[in-house]
Order: C-alpha cells, then sequence, then structure tokens
C-alpha cells in the first residue's frame, strides 16, 4: 500500500485553491516555496479542481531553504519576475527573514502592476496550518462563520470612534481612537479582490488607529518570538508605547528590537519615533488558529491584538522598518461605550450583529442646534429596499454596507437624505427641518427628529456636521 506524502496537508491546500484563492480555469497559478510538501499539496488541489488545466497553468517556483545559500537575496530572480508577470494567483509560501523582506516587498507589491492578479502571502508556511485541525483547515460552515464575524467585526470598528480594552483584571485598562466612518477597517478573511494581496492563514478584523492611550499587558505572543514567553506590560501616551520596567526576556528583546530599528527608520529618513508608534488594531476571527507562529497568533478568535511601527503597507501614514503585533489573550472589547462585542475573549455575536443598529429615538442631542450646518455624502450612500444603505470600501478594495442605524431609523434617514437640496450638499439643519415636515406630512416635534437622524447619520459618516452648537 502506498503512503500518500501529502495526504495530512490536502485540506488546507484545497481550501486555499478553492474557498480563498476561487481559482478558475483560465488562472495561470505561481507557487513561491522553499517547502517542497507545501507545493506538492498546492499543485495536486489544483489538478484536483482543474483536472483539464494545462500542465503549465500551474508553476513552482523554489526560493531556497534558509540554511542552503541559494536566497537571492533582495533582487528578484530573473525567473521569479517571468513568472510573476504571467501569474494571475500567487501563493507566496516561503520562510522569510529579516534580510528577505525586500523581495516579500517586491512579491507582495506585484498586483499593482498587474490589476488582475491576487497575492495569497504566507507570512511563516507552517505545514500544521494546512492539517484538518489548523488555520486554513476551515470546513465549509466554519469559513462562512468565520467570514461573516469578520466582516461584522469590521463594519463594528468602521463607524465606532473609539475602543476600550480591559483585560487582567483592571491592569489592561486602555482607549484607543479609532478615526470614526472616514478610516474604514480591513477584514481578512482570506479571499481577496484581484489587484490585491493578503496574508494567510486569515481571520482578522483590523483598524488602523489615529491615537491610543493607558496600559496594555503582552501575555500571549508578539511576532517573530517564541510563542512561550513572560507576559510584559506597555505604557502607551499619545500612541506611542513604552516598555515598562522589569520587563522580562520578552519585554527586554522588545525593547532591543525597537532601539536598532530606531535607527535603521532613521537612516531610512523618518522619524525614528515611528518603531513606537501604535499603527494597528486587530480582533481575531479564526476559530482554528494557534499561538505557535506569527501571524496565526494573531488570526486566534476571541484575542485582540495591538501593532507598533509602520502601516504605509496598508495605506496607512506611518512609514518604518518595522511592524511587530503583541497578542492579548481574554480581553473585553467596548466601542463607544456600547455592550461589550468581546467579553473576556468570547466574542458576542449578537451585539457585534446589534452594533450598527442604532435607533435614532435614543440619541442624545445635547449641544445641537438647528442652525448647524450640515453637508451631505452623495458617494457611498445608496436607498435599497426604502432604508438608507451606507457602503465602505477598504484599501484592498473589499466592501462593508450597513444600514444607517435600526430599520426604522434608516426610513426615516433615507427621507431626510432626500429632502437635501439637489443643486446644494450644504445647508442648515433649519431648512433640513422644513424639508422633511413637508416630506413626511407631519408637525410632532421635527426638529428633535431631524437632529437626532443626523448625529446617526453623522456616526455613519453620511453627513458631516458644522457650525453653532457642534
Amino acid at each position: 500500500m502506498t503512503v500518500d506524502p501529502v495526504e495530512d496537508l490536502m485540506p488546507g491546500a484545497e481550501t486555499c485553491v478553492t474557498m480563498l484563492a476561487e481559482v478558475k480555469e483560465d488562472d495561470h497559478v505561481l507557487i513561491v516555496t522553499d517547502n517542497t510538501r507545501i507545493a506538492q499539496a498546492l499543485s495536486r488541489a489544483l489538478k484536483k479542481l482543474r483536472p483539464q488545466a494545462a500542465t503549465n497553468a500551474v508553476e513552482c517556483f523554489y526560493i531556497g531553504g534558509l540554511n542552503d545559500g541559494l536566497r537571492p537575496g533582495k533582487d528578484l530572480p530573473h525567473g521569479l519576475e517571468r513568472a510573476l508577470q504571467q501569474a494571475t494567483i500567487v501563493f507566496n509560501a516561503f520562510r522569510a527573514v529579516d534580510e528577505d523582506f525586500p523581495l516579500v516587498e517586491r512579491i507582495i507589491d506585484s498586483p499593482k502592476q498587474r490589476p488582475r492578479q491576487k497575492v495569497f502571502h504566507f507570512v511563516s508556511p507552517e505545514e500544521h496550518m494546512f492539517h484538518g485541525e489548523g488555520a486554513l483547515g476551515l470546513s465549509g460552515r466554519e469559513f462562512d462563520l468565520m467570514k461573516r464575524d469578520t466582516k461584522n467585526l469590521a463594519i463594528a470598528l468602521t463607524i465606532a470612534s473609539k475602543a476600550e480594552i480591559k483585560a487582567h483584571y483592571g491592569q489592561t485598562d486602555l482607549d484607543v481612537s479609532l478615526g470614526g466612518p472616514e478610516n474604514v477597517a480591513f477584514q481578512s478573511t482570506g479571499q481577496m479582490k484581484e489587484g490585491t494581496w493578503g496574508n494567510l492563514p486569515s481571520g482578522e478584523a483590523f483598524v488602523l488607529p489615529t491615537s491610543a492611550k493607558g496600559r496594555i499587558i503582552i501575555d500571549k505572543a508578539v511576532g517573530g518570538f517564541a510563542p512561550a514567553f513572560e507576559s510584559f506590560a506597555l505604557s502607551i501616551d499619545q500612541g506611542r508605547v513604552r516598555v515598562e520596567d522589569n520587563p522580562g526576556p520578552a519585554g527586554l528583546k522588545l525593547q532591543e528590537i525597537l532601539e536598532r530599528h530606531k535607527e535603521i527608520t532613521r537612516k531610512q529618513g523618518w522619524p525614528e519615533d515611528n518603531v513606537r508608534r501604535i499603527c494597528e488594531l486587530g480582533i481575531g476571527s479564526n476559530p482554528k488558529a494557534e499561538a505557535t507562529h506569527y501571524p496565526e497568533n494573531e488570526k486566534i478568535l476571541g484575542t485582540i491584538h495591538i501593532a507598533v511601527g509602520r502601516n504605509d503597507i496598508f495605506g496607512g501614514p506611518i512609514k518604518a522598518s518595522t511592524h511587530i503585533d503583541m497578542v492579548v489573550e481574554r480581553p473585553t472589547v467596548i466601542l463607544d461605550g456600547r455592550p461589550a462585542i468581546l467579553t473576556n475573549g468570547k466574542l458576542q455575536r449578537q451585539e457585534l450583529e446589534d452594533f450598527p443598529k442604532i435607533n435614532h429615538e435614543t440619541v442624545d442631542i445635547d449641544g445641537m442646534s438647528p442652525d448647524q450646518i450640515v453637508r451631505v455624502r452623495r458617494e457611498s450612500v445608496v436607498p435599497k429596499d426604502g432604508y438608507l444603505l451606507r457602503k465602505w470600501t477598504d484599501k484592498r478594495s473589499n466592501s462593508l454596507e450597513a444600514l444607517v442605524g435600526y430599520q426604522y431609523t434608516a426610513q426615516q434617514a433615507l427621507q431626510l437624505w432626500e429632502s437635501f437640496d439637489d443643486d446644494s450638499d450644504e445647508q442648515s439643519a433649519r431648512m433640513l427641518v422644513r424639508s422633511f415636515k413637508k416630506q413626511i406630512k407631519s408637525t410632532n416635534n421635527e426638529t428633535a427628529t431631524v437632529l437626532r437622524l443626523l448625529r446617526v447619520m453623522e456616526q455613519f459618516g453620511v453627513v458631516e456636521l458644522s457650525g453653532s452648537g457642534n
């Protein structure tokens, strides 16, 4: 009886090919790897999906092992450059070290020149990820639930303006400014749009914060560190982290890395302090992710992670020579003072789904005035089945959408949105009250109703409020 050498890797390989890459008959697939078993498993999954595909429809490029002296360094090898030009789908599955990052960056930037291409980047490809119980071995039902959770998390992180992170019996107490509805959160489900790239394994929603203040204990994992380590504390002020005294081995290692990258960042022409800036807040959503390797550990369902350093690779403003993720387990996450969406590491799915369902009748309008100037957004806002719908697109071209509040609120918001003068994007709230009153044919406290609706619409980025009372 012949033993199949890659049978244990087939669950994850088939997930990559079918549910994530959604490979089509005419796709040209490139596998860049230093692991022949992973390459064989992906190739077999592709052959099983497309038995009639031409033999040259799948190409493998061996990048060289870490210790065999065959790594190409910073330059893109000619053979790989040619293969990238032809590929519509790329699985970048080799174990990279710091010296390889320029090469990795060339590969993940490839879709910028090739709008049909999708790049699936394994930061640290491990065979266990491909097992049936691994982070890539999701069943169809598990994948659908992970995808729904991730999208709902991204919607909540987009709408919210503030996150409170609590854990460790009060020792972790961190406030994070999220930026509001124009700072669109990312959803990492593993499915990519053409012309983009993303990490595997997948399962997180993340946002690029504008600032943070407080204290957080890192107790689960740090990107690039060994999985077992002693927890340590960070103090954060004005979005900059400081490792607290007596941090233990992991905290000391983090200090050393940050100090080393200060100089590297400065030599590259960026402020050295950028290495200490909070650049990401993420929430994990993969039920099979484990803490064994980065970045799998940041995908663990019910964890949160913060990162320091660069976020320009996600379209953010911070440039630095490093990006370090740090994972916290069993946190509680509260957005905008609403019921927690995560309680001691347990995802509160009902609260999460209800987060966008704001009832305008309960909204506080203290400080608002009919004399305020209202600027309306026309793009990314659409009527749908009698409701007002807000749409967003992140910088990887993934879309999000939500009704503007609770169903009745979204109905009323649509009527108010349609009350705006077509010839002007700005008018006073007082003028809107008059238009709204004519449209709904009511005399029942329209001013308060309009102000409450405007407050909800502001939270969704449908209007901007300025002037008296704001």
